[in-house]
């Protein structure tokens, strides 16, 4: 009986965070208190330039703990290689595939960059960067483009069966008939220069549904591969380990340093950007990098821009079923979660009782 009524409870919570977090009408919201950026977490009101930097590395570091997990320091350098260059788009833009490591001797992870430059504009252009999710390859239809040989989440639009990329899946982000494209050609066109790569070079990003032949999910498996090669065993007895959408911002941080060693690429033109999950890493870089000028960010979703006070939308219940704990978000911030479980569990619990 009593297994029977913790799991009654269990899902009578889970049904009614789940319902809440489908609230679409701003009446239902109510008010929400929100803390006041210049004030300090003691109370002390921010008055000059100096302590709004204090102030900021405060607010960066409350959500290192609570939420995202601390973000690596950048490493002692970088290395870079040209793998091959070429023209593209039909002669009028110039294609260069560089591969990135992080120890200055190219051992460990690394990452393939496209990176395409229009032909018609004399000096250093400006860019636009972001992380795709289906490869380099998916940019341009260029044969020369290397496949990627990480694992991806099988997807039909993209030609990706048993977690491998096809052929048949080059310049698939060109076509007009997908819900989401990235128009290189257009962009080029008009001035810019595009730099991508793609996130499962970084790490990979199964989803609850992807299992091994024993049906062993594949998000433990993978949670701290790829690139946390770089940052050592983690420390289980803390709550703040580093996480994807970390891992990913900090690539891009990483990107930011090739832009700034690139002279074809000016670095004080730089807009960021990214969809869904990787718009949350390109916040989060954009807030630990204060390097990049221009950040917009495409539908970032819970978790991202979107108040947490606010109950609207994607809310923390939501997070906790797209962002499995620990993978993107830190393990820390599960007491979110269970906060919200509680304050709706209480209006049951007399029902429940009588």
């Amino acid at each position: 009986m009593r297994k029977f009524t913790i799991i009654l409870l269990i899902a009578i919570c889970a049904i009614a965070t789940s319902a809440y977090a489908q609230n679409y009408d701003e009446a239902k919201v109510g008010n929400y208190p929100l803390p006041d950026p210049l004030t300090f977490a003691d109370g002390k009101k921010v008055k000059n330039k100096k302590q709004w930097a204090e102030r900021r590395e405060e607010i960066l570091d409350i959500f290192q703990k609570e939420m995202y997990g601390q973000m690596p320091a950048a490493p002692e350098g970088i290395a870079l290689e040209t793998l091959e260059q070429g023209k593209t788009l039909g002669g009028y833009a110039t294609r260069r595939q560089v591969r990135m490591w992080f120890n200055k001797d190219k051992s460990g992870p690394k990452v393939d960059w496209l990176i395409v430059t229009p032909d018609h504009i004399e000096g250093p252009v400006p860019t636009i960067m972001l992380l795709n999710y289906n490869g380099n390859h998916t940019l341009l239809t260029d044969e020369e483009i290397l496949l990627n040989e990480n694992w991806m989440r099988d997807n039909d639009d993209f030609h990706i069966y048993n977690n491998r990329v096809h052929e048949r899946s080059r310049g698939k982000r060109l076509d007009p008939n997908l819900r989401s494209i990235i128009p290189i050609n257009m962009l080029v066109a008009n001035g810019y220069a595009v730099v991508t790569a793609c996130y499962a070079d970084i790490s990979p990003d199964p989803d609850g549904k992807d299992v091994d032949k024993d049906g062993i999910s594949l998000k433990d498996r993978f949670a701290y591969t790829g690139i946390f090669e770089l940052w050592g065993k983690r420390d289980e007895s803390r709550d703040d380990n580093t996480a994807a959408l970390a891992a990913w911002g900090w690539v891009l941080m990483r990107g930011m340093d090739m832009i700034e060693q690139d002279a074809q690429l000016d670095e004080k033109k730089v807009l960021l950007t990214g969809s869904s999950r990787l718009a949350k890493a390109a916040m989060l870089a954009s807030a630990f990098d204060e390097r990049f000028p221009l950040v917009v960010l495409n539908q970032t979703g819970g978790g991202g821009v979107p108040l947490q006070k606010h109950y609207f939308g994607e809310i923390i219940d939501a997070e906790m079923h797209f962002s499995p704990i620990g993978k993107y978000l830190t393990s820390g911030f599960w007491i979110y979660f269970e906060q919200a479980c509680w304050l709706f569990l209480k209006s049951f619990l007399v029902i429940f009782v009588v």
